[in-house]
């Protein structure tokens, strides 16, 4: 339990622990969102080029 009183008492890594859980989630949602957009606009342009050339 004095290890954990210590983390909790100390600033600096209450700090890092905070950033930590509030950063991570923050980059793992971005990244997602990235790359779902990435691959709404790779759809969106092969549509647009199924139409220049229609294949029948």
């Amino acid at each position: 339990m004095n290890l954990f009183e210590s983390i909790f008492h100390n600033q600096v890594l209450m700090t890092f622990l905070i950033a930590s859980i509030w950063i991570v989630p923050g980059f793992v949602f971005s990244r997602m969102t990235n790359q779902k957009s990435k691959r709404r606009e790779l759809a969106r342009q092969a549509k647009r080029v199924s139409k220049l050339y229609p294949s029948s």
